[in-house]
């Protein structure tokens, strides 16, 4: 294996929270669920449940403005099986960098209907006109479900939401394999903690990543 495979292979492993790209989706991941607001006034289940004015969906995305602390968008309740490969997908831009919070829960009881410190993730969103797509990790498989999601886009914002989704990149099939020579495919490597799938270049692994501290 040549000096430069090894090198992209570390970077895989301690690759940032969060990559940002320009597709809607990665190759190999499964959705899970998925809500894309592409048909005007239909909401699909979430709601404007605090500091968020002028919350409507209209020309494809849902769309508000943050104008206080603490802004929050609760999403509908459903169930799926947590995993520890599943993924957080949100398609979405703002008037205003900062951080986006989102929070998970496996149950309504509670005092803040199964909400905590404890079970939350984020990313930070950049302020533009392009919609990105931000992926996460959010690690929650311990919770056994996941049953409602609440995001809290970044505060003093205009912000619209093209999409949100959780996909499931599994682990793929078992190898045996003790050493790996990439000349053209990446033989069953794939990218985790929200890396873009690597590709093979120059008889390199290369992985692509972007995030405030890579």
């Amino acid at each position: 294996m040549s000096r430069w495979s090894i090198v992209r292979i570390i970077l895989l492993v301690w690759l940032p929270a969060v990559v940002v790209g320009a597709e809607s989706g990665e190759s190999g991941s499964r959705k899970c669920i998925e809500w894309r607001f592409d048909t005007d006034g239909d909401f699909h289940g979430w709601v404007a449940a605090g500091h968020i004015a002028d919350a409507q969906v209209k020309d494809g995305a849902l769309v508000g403005r943050s104008i206080d602390w603490d802004p929050i968008l609760l999403g509908p309740v459903f169930e799926i099986p947590a995993k520890d490969m599943q993924r957080l997908e949100v398609e979405m831009k703002t008037s205003k960098a900062g951080p986006v919070q989102i929070f998970w829960t496996e149950t309504l009881e509670g005092k803040y209907g199964g909400f905590g410190e404890k079970k939350t993730c984020g990313f930070e969103a950049r302020a533009g006109d392009e919609f990105r797509v931000y992926r996460v990790d959010p690690f929650w498989h311990a919770a056994g479900k996941i049953i409602r999601l609440r995001i809290d886009p970044p505060g003093d914002a205009a912000f619209a939401i093209r999409s949100i989704r959780i996909v499931d990149g599994g682990a793929g099939p078992a190898s045996e394999a003790k050493s790996w020579k990439f000349d053209a495919a990446s033989l069953g490597w794939l990218g985790w903690r929200n890396a873009a799938q690597p590709i093979v270049r120059d008889g390199c692994l290369q992985v692509t990543a972007e995030a405030k501290s890579p």
